[in-house]
């Protein structure tokens, strides 16, 4: 395949002027680990049996020279662990980050954000030592200006159920992703892209940073190619991928089985996008609402708590959802005192980013023909257990609880708000390493029987 090049990293700009390939908008790769993994390449390989200071020298100049061949707004990934030498921790990450700065000078990557990858296979921890079961990701930039498309995965699947009595705590579009990831790494040798090379990345992982940080046609670029899953996912997901290795034999595994596999996630994953965003545009819809009826209910309660009418009162909220305003209208033929919001009401208003009015008019202005609209009762509102009936506007004699709104809001538990038919959705996220998993317990099984 024309974006996979058999040859040494440390001489990549010269392997992008000779292949003709533009610039890269996203860097993502895990450097070879050092001393811990013979990638059976050539003695000239990048970590293995290279002095501790060479191994980040020339790692170091790998990830400098991808600086100068990338576009101004790019953003580099770099995967990669610590290591155990001589019973001494080697901070592999922050040692690499810093002889990045040295050699940079004044252009250089900027570290950005560290991402914790948690993964439950990890490498031999060593003696008198925690299982390690975490890398690092390094997420860098050249400056403020990169692709974020962080809307594109915001999460409405692990939301608490008690969400519904806090809309206003909750971004309408769901969860912002956290800096924890967990992905189970692919299995050598098994599972659906049959991958033999050490340390082969998670699909799903490389579909999360490519889906965030880049757009359909960008250039996506892995120094470190090995099995090729970041160009395989880079392609199945209409970018295009290109990568460099020293190994000829990965170039293979990449073409018959890491490419077909990749696309067959990307089509799988992309069914389970299209139900995740009909369920976040339902999500966004209800929290809104939600946030529109608390603030109206509370903001009733505090003005009769307030401004304590004698007389019957009616209260109807007009909620415009374009312009995020509801306008609250009294109607009362009693002098009312001047109403000013409490300090709760006037936060909520601020955290809900509703704009709300109030207004007093006379009751027999009260628009008696005006069509049917719904009638809210404050206090099951205020907690979201709440069944609207259609009713036409009418004096509400003795039930000052009470309030009617043209807007539709429909709950009987916070089970019932969205359309939870998760049968249809799985861990979109690790479908395909999942079910590697389930592989390598088959292998552990028959392993076990045959000794």
């Amino acid at each position: 395949m024309a974006g996979y090049h058999i040859g040494d990293a440390r001489g990549l700009k010269e392997i992008f002027i000779l292949n003709g390939w533009g610039a890269p908008q996203i860097i993502i790769s895990s450097p070879p680990y050092w001393s811990l993994k013979n990638y059976g390449s050539s003695e000239n390989q990048i970590g293995h049996g290279q002095p501790y200071d060479e191994f980040l020298e020339d790692t170091a100049k790998v990830f400098v020279d991808c600086y100068d061949i990338s576009r101004d707004n790019a953003t580099l990934w770099i995967i990669v662990d610590t290591c155990m030498d001589r019973g001494e921790i080697k901070t592999i990450p922050f040692d690499i980050t810093n002889k990045m700065k040295e050699k940079g000078g004044k252009k250089r990557w900027i570290l950005k954000d560290i991402i914790v990858w948690n993964r439950p296979k990890g490498v031999v921890s060593g003696l008198k030592r925690f299982k390690n079961s975490f890398e690092y990701i390094l997420m860098f930039s050249k400056g403020e200006k990169y692709v974020f498309n962080a809307d594109n995965v915001r999460d409405t699947l692990s939301i608490k159920k008690w969400w519904v009595s806090y809309p206003e705590r909750y971004n309408p579009s769901g969860k912002k992703l956290e800096n924890v990831w967990e992905f189970m790494p692919p299995m050598r040798g098994w599972g659906p892209s049959h991958q033999k090379h050490l340390c082969p990345l998670p699909f799903g992982m490389m579909d999360l940073i490519i889906e965030i940080f880049t757009n359909v046609g960008d250039i996506v670029f892995d120094p470190f190619a090995g099995s090729g899953t970041v160009l395989a996912i880079a392609d199945a997901k209409e970018r295009k991928g290109v990568g460099i290795d020293i190994n000829e034999g990965f170039e293979d595994v990449y073409k018959n089985s890491v490419s077909k596999a990749a696309k067959k996630f990307v089509e799988e994953r992309d069914k389970e996008t299209k139900l995740l965003e009909e369920r976040k545009q339902q999500f966004a819809a209800i929290n809104k609402k939600l946030r529109a009826m608390k603030l109206v209910g509370l903001m009733i309660e505090d003005f009769v708590k307030e401004v304590k009418p004698t007389e019957n009162i009616v209260k109807f909220a007009k909620y415009k959802p374009n312009k995020k305003t509801l306008e609250l209208i009294i109607y009362s033929d009693e002098k009312l005192e001047k109403y000013t919001m409490s300090e709760n009401i006037v936060n909520l208003r601020r955290q809900s980013k509703i704009d709300i009015s109030i207004r007093v008019e006379s009751l027999h202005k009260l628009p008696l023909d005006n069509g049917e609209v719904y009638i809210y009762h404050t206090r099951k509102t205020n907690k979201f257990d709440v069944k609207t009936t259609k009713s036409a506007m009418h004096t509400q004699k003795g039930d000052s609880n009470s309030f009617f709104s043209d807007l539709f809001l429909n709950i009987s538990s916070s089970e019932s708000i969205l359309n939870k038919d998760l049968s249809k959705l799985h861990d979109s996220k690790q479908k395909i390493e999942l079910k590697e998993k389930a592989i390598d317990a088959f292998q552990q099984n028959d392993e076990a029987t045959q000794k």
